[in-house]
């Protein structure tokens, strides 16, 4: 399977460089003995999640990560084409704009 080298902050750190969504095998990370045990990411490998990626957010000083995960048999280059990655960052504009609406809902209903 051909994956991106970079590392996993290069795809969430912000810098100057497009946004890019860089995917990782999920089961040689949880077999990495540098990393810390997660339950989670032991329990999603073991589900068959094969895939991971986490694309960053910022939308009027709202940040997060978006956390999109796919199967170990999903083909890596329709996963990685360019249209699918497009999708995957629009997407998550939209995510993140909505994410951005919850404090502004909370006050207005507390004007209420």
């Amino acid at each position: 399977m051909e994956l991106s080298t970079l590392s996993l902050l290069d795809s969430v750190l912000p810098h100057s460089k497009p946004q890019r969504v860089v995917w990782r095998e999920v089961v040689p990370l949880t077999e990495d003995p540098d990393q810390p045990f997660n339950l989670r990411l032991k329990l999603a490998a073991q589900a068959g999640i094969g895939l991971a990626a986490g694309v960053r957010f910022h939308f009027r000083g709202t940040q997060g990560l978006v956390l999109y995960m796919a199967r170990g048999t999903t083909d890596i280059n329709k996963l990685k084409s360019e249209t699918n990655e497009q999708y995957l960052l629009s997407a998550t504009d939209v995510i993140g704009s909505i994410v951005c609406l919850r404090n502004p809902r909370r006050d207005c209903l507390a004007e209420r």
